[in-house]
Parts: structure tokens; C-alpha cells; sequence
């Protein structure tokens, strides 16, 4: 399977958002897609090399303590 095809995983930590990507593709289209909804980059990582290579982004979710809040 073409790595552009593999699945973005997400992960939730309370008002974080975290993203595993395969690809530097994968990365822009998280990154474009969060910033445009109002979440700020909360860190960047990346793992392993070469063919491996995984990039970790993680996200403070606007709005996520307030959601919380009201109920």
C-alpha cells in the first residue's frame, strides 16, 4: 500500500488532539485542516527514518475546556 494511502491515526489527551502521519503530504493536510478550524500546534516529532519515518503532530483543541465546562 502506497504510504500516502496508510491511515492517520489520532489520539485524544483531554484538550490535545495528537496526529501520526506517514507522509509529509499527510502532515500539510492535518496541519491545514486544524489551523483553519482555530487549534494552535501544541509540538512536532518524528520517529524513526526512511521508509519508517512517522511524524507525530499534536494540537491544543480551542473550545475543548469550555465544551467541557458547560456540561
Amino acid at each position: 500500500m502506497e504510504k500516502n494511502n496508510l491511515p492517520i491515526y489520532t489520539k485524544n489527551y483531554g484538550e490535545y488532539l495528537q496526529f501520526i502521519c506517514h507522509t509529509d503530504k499527510q502532515v500539510d493536510k492535518v496541519n491545514k485542516m486544524m489551523v483553519e478550524n482555530g487549534n494552535l500546534p501544541a509540538g512536532y516529532e518524528e520517529w524513526d527514518e526512511g521508509e519508517d519515518k512517522k511524524f507525530i503532530l499534536t494540537f491544543s483543541v480551542q473550545g475543548a475546556i469550555n465544551e467541557l465546562q458547560k456540561n
